[in-house]
């Protein structure tokens, strides 16, 4: 039965906070025009890289608001949602001062050829978004797309749909044209309308898998081209020449960055035996010194999870792996309503459990003992993901771990820092972890036609 009424939870006081009746199929349609009807005008109309500098503009005036939704709507820090909108208005200053450079064609001249590569915006791209990046993984795929000529509907997940309202607010009051920006609220049984229609030339999907395979078979259908950024299980590897209290900090940053639902958070920490014993200790230390508490308020430093659902998961995790034989817990977690305080696991057997093999969308980290370099990389490859890897080494040693790159099956790779998504490189994993690219030229270049011309 189809859904009518979506609700917005708040993740700390567990009470709805807004309301939101659901998009009929007649006005999806209307969108779908729309959407047609306006990239006619805007895949020429040049004055869309200064609507982006005007979008920057009015993200800034409209921070403080559009920081208090995310936090409202799905739980993080009031200080992560402010640092997510401030990343979201760079990225739009990013591509409205490099974004018609990038589009500029490409010469191919040799003894044998002469010839120009055009690229041409293709239509409207489906984008499909998760709740725990509300602000930011719209932008960092409707930014490039918009950018590149395309327009874009937007699907965020339901219990974000006031950001995606907001959203749309302030695109229009940047004077976007209508249609080349829209958000639908919708349940995942009517996306299909969207994909099947012809003004739709592509599809990206941030979030799980499960999600991503459903999405890629639905766009294998209608033969619309897809982008999937989806999860992640990444190895955090700390070698004994690394600064031990720098990769501890790091480390638990990584864990506990957005209470730990972000695909690229470092989740299996593979350290060298000769440092593993200093390392816990700081890391735990680190891990415990959290407040919970009310998200908006700036004392708070462990935010609720967003669901649920959610906690009743990573709880699971936890249980089912503790029980394997020659697991140890190195710090116990306190669960209580949407909160999960920071975890621990260790031990022999820890590659066995399905918190080493699975995502952990929550602080739970499991520790491995390495005891040389071939044996780091086997541990950070076990997995079927393939997002990212942070190591920490001694800045003289990079080199010898830089020559090992291509051992990584990941798509990116961060040196003695946290690892983060940049607007000015591409993003995005292998394996389960989804294909296609986010971000700088080779993001917004993907839902383009490249054009070849000869002379």
């Amino acid at each position: 039965m189809p859904i009518d009424k979506f609700f917005s939870i708040n993740p700390y006081t567990q009470e709805i906070i807004y309301e939101h009746p659901a998009h009929t199929s007649r006005e999806i349609s209307l969108a779908l025009y729309r959407a047609e009807k306006s990239f006619i005008s805007w895949k020429t109309n040049k004055n869309r890289f200064n609507l982006l500098e005007k979008l920057a503009s009015v993200l800034q005036q409209r921070k403080k608001a559009l920081s208090e939704c995310i936090t409202l709507e799905m739980g993080k820090l009031i200080s992560e949602a402010e640092a997510e909108v401030e990343k979201s208005i760079q990225i739009c200053k990013y591509y409205a001062q490099h974004g018609e450079k990038f589009l500029q064609p490409e010469n191919i001249h040799s003894a044998r050829i002469k010839a120009q590569i055009y690229y041409q915006p293709t239509g409207c791209v489906l984008g499909i978004m998760p709740w725990n990046f509300p602000v930011w993984q719209t932008m960092r795929y409707a930014i490039p797309t918009l950018c590149a000529g395309n327009v874009t509907i937007l699907k965020l997940a339901p219990n974000t749909f006031e950001c995606a309202n907001l959203l749309e607010n302030i695109f229009r009051e940047a004077e976007f044209p209508e249609g080349t920006f829209q958000s639908l609220r919708i349940d995942v049984e009517q996306i299909e309308q969207i994909v099947a229609s012809p003004i739709v030339s592509g599809v990206t999907l941030t979030g799980s898998s499960r999600a991503g395979k459903a999405v890629a078979q639905l766009a294998g259908k209608y033969l619309k081209k897809t982008v999937l950024e989806l999860g992640g299980s990444d190895g955090f590897l700390v070698d004994a020449s690394a600064d031990i209290a720098l990769a501890a900090k790091v480390g638990a940053q990584s864990r506990l960055i957005n209470a730990g639902q972000s695909c690229i958070a470092a989740k299996r920490f593979i350290v060298h035996q000769d440092v593993f014993e200093i390392f816990i200790e700081l890391f735990i230390k680190h891990l415990t010194d959290v407040k919970i508490g009310n998200p908006l308020e700036n004392t708070t430093t462990l935010a609720p999870l967003a669901r649920p659902d959610l906690c009743q998961n990573i709880r699971h995790q936890f249980e089912a792996s503790s029980c394997v034989s020659d697991v140890e817990i190195l710090l116990r977690p306190h669960s209580e309503k949407n909160f999960f305080t920071p975890a621990v696991l260790s031990g022999k057997n820890i590659t066995q459990t399905i918190a080493f093999k699975e995502e952990t969308f929550g602080p739970l980290a499991v520790v491995v003992k390495a005891s040389s370099m071939e044996e780091m990389i086997d541990l950070a490859n076990q997995t079927i993901y393939g997002l990212g890897c942070t190591i920490f080494t001694n800045p003289e040693h990079v080199d010898k771990w830089l020559s090992r790159a291509s051992d990584f099956q990941v798509g990116q790779i961060s040196f003695n820092a946290l690892l983060r998504s940049d607007w000015e490189l591409p993003f995005g994993g292998i394996k389960q972890s989804g294909y296609g690219k986010e971000l700088g030229i080779a993001g917004m270049r993907e839902f383009l036609n490249l054009q070849s011309i000869t002379f």
